[in-house]
């Protein structure tokens, strides 16, 4: 690994800068340059650590940070970080994982005498895993596969519930941490992240990126490190407590008749799956009162294909937990 270092006292206060970080080669090859927005206020207070593509697919949190850049925001107290590609060996290849074949973010706290992945996390997290009091970490689904726009962390931590108040984004889901995940790291450190989950993978959606950019100001102005006049909240937040994953019972073409965001009621028809003849082969009914947070927009299935998450909506419905898919929105 290199001998970058990353010194928040190395920019100078009052002002906003872009510069460059440097990651580990590999392959043989020179350093990686990678983007950093450091913008520091002349009056000390939180900071604020923003993360994106830490799954090199999900681009939507590249174009968040890169219209938070954009934005020329004016800090009153504080500092903001952004790494808009923590994961640049991913994003370089449009894919999710790692040169190694392993998922960045079950590699944390890493060790710096372990495999790429390992030596790579920890690189990340005696770089930025310490110098923030609060993290927004950003995610989308996998290829195929959209998210509605959610909050995601684990109701059983302290330290983000307090900031939801102002946070206008309605949908908040319970999220157990994931062993050697970059948000379970920083549990383990005593600080708080929030995962921001929206969108799909290798695709930007306007609505997703702005809502994205919308909790990341809410945040900063819940910290009093902005000047931020958001319009009155009307939709009350939805906290869902438990999620499960609706899978294809066999294949075909999925003809969906419920749409992301939507609430379905328990034995509700929510999807078909079709024969290329047009014949109805198997009907999806929802087994639960919930919202769809997610979805699959590849209408051709297998067995077993992931093809709704679905949020319930009351506690007493007796059913499984939640069943992990690979490549969803496994952050």
């Amino acid at each position: 690994m290199n001998k970058y270092q990353f010194n928040l006292e190395d920019f100078p206060v009052g002002k906003a800068k872009v510069t460059e970080a440097h990651f580990p080669a590999f392959y043989g090859g020179g350093d990686i340059s990678v983007p950093i927005y450091v913008n520091r206020a002349k009056n000390p207070g939180h900071t604020v650590v923003v993360t994106g593509c830490i799954h090199g697919d999900e681009i939507v949190g590249l174009r968040v940070i890169m219209k938070l850049i954009e934005s020329k925001l004016k800090l009153k107290k504080g500092n903001l970080i952004a790494i808009p590609i923590l994961n640049p060996y991913g994003f370089y290849h449009k894919t999710r994982y790692l040169p190694d074949r392993k998922d960045l973010n079950r590699q944390f706290p890493g060790n710096p005498k372990g495999s790429f992945g390992q030596r790579f996390a920890s690189f990340i997290m005696r770089n930025f895993g310490q110098v923030g009091d609060f993290y927004i970490d950003l995610h989308s689904g996998g290829l195929g596969r959209l998210n509605i726009p959610q909050i995601r962390y684990d109701f059983k931590l302290q330290g983000v519930s307090e900031v939801l108040e102002d946070i206008k984004i309605p949908l908040v889901v319970n999220s157990k941490l994931r062993d050697g995940s970059f948000r379970e790291a920083l549990s383990d450190n005593g600080i708080p992240c929030i995962v921001f989950e929206g969108g799909e993978g290798l695709r930007v959606d306007k609505n997703v990126s702005q809502d994205g950019l919308l909790l990341i100001k809410s945040v900063l102005s819940h910290f009093g490190m902005i000047r931020f006049a958001q319009k009155k909240i009307v939709s009350k937040k939805i906290f869902i407590k438990r999620t499960r994953w609706l899978r294809s019972p066999c294949g075909g073409f999925q003809i969906n008749h419920f749409k992301l965001g939507n609430t379905v009621k328990k034995g509700q028809l929510i999807a078909e799956i079709k024969s290329p003849k047009a014949e109805v082969i198997q009907q999806i009914f929802s087994p639960a009162d919930g919202v769809i947070l997610g979805m699959n927009v590849n209408p051709l299935v297998m067995a077993g294909d992931a093809l709704y998450n679905l949020g319930f909506l009351r506690e007493d419905q007796d059913l499984p937990e939640e069943e992990g898919v690979f490549d969803w929105d496994e952050y």
